[in-house]
């Protein structure tokens, strides 16, 4: 029976709105993004590839968190039935499935986006890293999330001799996700810098590709957010279908903010023929002097006859 002092409302409904409203625009973004990578000439790359393979589990990672808020999630546990929690324990299952493989994907491409910049050894490798980490990322989240209970349906209803792992266990894979995509989300987001001014192009240029591309901090920012949660979160909260709602939201923004931090750079063009269309000048590339092999060979005899 419900508590007297309880209020039948959810804190997700406001959260969810919030969420599902980034997603719209980080799809517009990728969107965008795709169709100038394919008119007027088609020029895809691994980068493109793997972002929409990222875009897919988004969509369906919000979706399940959507159908969870819509069976009770964010409410006070007493007031969900429990035929909606077992939905919601199914969908809770579902979710944290469809972020490893989103929230991979979408490194990997930002990644992929930047191995063609590298101008160092040093900086390829530790792209390529990061390509590999996130990688085992996905190992990690398939093994635990397979392994945690036998039989598996064990994770969203009560089985008799069930064997599940603890929460302990399942707190300590947590943070190391959450450290792993952290490290990952600082990474794809500085290393850009020291890599976009070696290049030719026009100071101002340079500098509008660091911001966007710096977006990435949006999601190591979320990243923070969630490993404070998750060192001060109770598990065996009894009002555990309202608890947990933050650790869900962060996730879905953490998301969003991973796929425009991977498409917001391919943007520099269209942005730039909107600022033309508006009267501001182009960018070009900085204007170097260089020797001509003539100038070369003068300065050449010039420092032998000095030295006779």
């Amino acid at each position: 029976m419900a508590q007297p002092h309880l209020v039948n409302d959810s804190i997700a409904i406001d959260d969810l709105a919030i969420s599902m409203t980034f997603l719209g625009l980080s799809l517009i973004v990728f969107a965008i993004r795709i169709y100038t990578r394919v008119y007027p000439k088609y020029k895809l790359d691994a980068s493109d590839y793997t972002i929409s393979v990222a875009v897919p589990f988004i969509i369906l990672a919000h979706s399940f968190y959507a159908a969870a808020v819509s069976q009770g999630l964010g409410r006070h546990t007493v007031f969900v039935p429990p035929a909606n929690m077992k939905n919601i324990l199914r969908y809770m299952f579902i979710i944290p499935l469809a972020w490893g493989f989103a929230t991979a994907f979408a490194r990997i491409s930002v990644a992929c986006m930047l191995l063609p910049l590298a101008i160092s050894r040093a900086w390829k490798l530790a792209l390529k890293a990061v390509i590999g980490v996130q990688i085992l990322t996905i190992v990690m989240n398939l093994i635990f999330k397979f392994a945690t209970c036998r039989p598996l349906r064990a994770s969203w209803e009560t089985v008799p001799d069930s064997k599940c792992w603890s929460d302990e266990i399942g707190l300590r894979n947590g943070i190391s996700l959450i450290c792993i995509s952290l490290w990952s989300d600082f990474a794809v987001a500085i290393i850009p810098v020291f890599l976009i001014s070696k290049l030719n192009r026009s100071r101002v240029e340079r500098c509008l590709v660091s911001l966007l591309i710096m977006m990435g901090l949006l999601a190591a920012a979320t990243e923070v957010v969630k490993l404070v949660y998750v060192n001060t979160f109770r598990y065996g909260s009894p009002d555990i279908m309202r608890t947990i709602v933050p650790m869900f939201f962060w996730s879905r923004l953490e998301e969003s903010a991973l796929l425009l931090s991977a498409c917001a750079p391919l943007l520099k063009a269209p942005i730039e023929g909107a600022l033309s269309r508006r009267g501001v000048p182009a960018f070009h590339n900085m204007e170097r002097e260089l020797n001509t092999y003539h100038s070369q060979l003068e300065s050449g005899g010039e420092s032998q006859e000095g030295k006779h």
